[in-house]
């Protein structure tokens, strides 16, 4: 059985680390989100706070395909199977995506189509997640 704490730990501790300056890279690009009449912040909020959030998951499933290795050298990057690399290369894409759009509005439509034809790319790779058990607020990811 897989130990969790390590994963938990570098995908918290990582975009812990990461937020503030990404914020301040944000502040100091000028991507901000301005307050108006729909928004309820008053103050200019930074954008980028993915770019945190996704290498903190990002590293922490190579931490986690390292921590299932049996062998130690093959830990890393190089040692992800089929399914999982196509998960974390799809939210490589959707993450692309929606930095683009902080920085760059994209159309709804264009979207809604790149985020689709991520979907059926990870179905393909054999990404599925089987169930999502509310009761027990947790997730089963299958990825056979």
């Amino acid at each position: 059985m897989l130990d969790l704490a390590p994963v938990l730990l570098t995908a918290a501790f990582l975009t812990w680390l990461m937020s503030p300056l990404c914020a301040g890279m944000a502040r100091r690009l000028g991507i901000v989100d301005s307050p108006d009449v729909r928004k309820r912040h008053r103050a200019a909020t930074p954008y980028f706070g993915g770019v945190a959030v996704f290498a903190g998951i990002a590293a922490s499933l190579v931490v986690a395909s390292g921590l299932a290795s049996s062998d130690p050298a093959e830990a890393g990057v190089a040692s992800l199977d089929r399914p999982l690399l196509a998960l974390l290369s799809g939210a490589g894409v959707i993450f692309a995506l929606g930095l683009l759009d902080d920085v760059r509005p994209v159309r709804a439509r264009y979207k809604m189509l790149l985020q689709g034809g991520v979907a059926v790319w990870m179905w393909s790779a054999g990404v599925r997640l089987e169930s999502v058990p509310l009761i027990e607020s947790a997730f089963s990811l299958n990825c056979s």
